[in-house]
């Protein structure tokens, strides 16, 4: 690992550089449709085509804000250069900066909603009882697909973890506990939820 850190460093930075400049190039597309003047048919096609801007925009500032971070964990374990850790910073900073802001460019796709604000404590709330029930059927879709297969995937990393461990001699146990301890943090939070509705 310690040999190619230099490469994971790079190959991740560039990644997350593009994945911003695609964030950039999809706000830009974003504000410009939502602009034009449409009628009829062509209403549903903006609309549809808006939402798919939106989410390609925070999916990929998303994936960028965890490969800066996992860049930046390389070169803190790897001791890599300090131009190298500040590219990475920043890179990781702009991409944290999108991903903040991506909820406020839902006002583009709904000009017609007041969303409230991203700083608000009920954000999430809010958002969810503003919806409508087929966006919130959605949502919970989404969700519920989210919640179990981030279920599954945190077990099998367990898992691995372990084998890892027992090969390699390098103890994973740390790891292990944190992603245990998110399994039952998240288990619980579902569970009593669904239990004290």
């Amino acid at each position: 690992m310690y040999s190619i850190a230099f490469e994971i460093s790079v190959l991740f930075s560039a990644i997350s550089l593009l994945l911003i400049g695609m964030s950039f190039v999809n706000i830009v597309k974003l504000k410009s449709l939502a602009s034009k003047e449409v009628t009829g048919d062509e209403e549903d096609v903006k609309e549809d085509r808006l939402y798919k801007l939106f989410s390609d925009m925070t999916l990929a500032s998303t994936v960028s804000v965890i490969l800066s971070i996992v860049a930046f964990a390389v070169i803190a374990i790897t001791d890599q250069s300090i131009v190298l850790t500040i590219i990475v910073a920043a890179t990781a900073f702009a991409a944290a900066m999108i991903n903040y802001r991506s909820p406020s460019y839902m006002k583009y796709v709904h000009p017609e909603r007041d969303f409230p604000s991203v700083n608000d404590k009920e954000y999430a709330k809010k958002l969810f009882d503003m919806s409508d029930e087929g966006e919130r059927h959605i949502m919970l879709q989404g969700l519920y697909k989210s919640f179990t297969i981030g279920n599954a995937l945190l077990l099998f990393a367990m898992i691995g973890c372990v084998f890892y461990s027992v090969y390699s001699n390098e103890s994973q146990l740390f790891s292990i506990i944190v992603m245990a301890l998110i399994l039952i943090v998240m288990n619980m939070q579902y569970m009593l939820k669904v239990r004290n509705r």
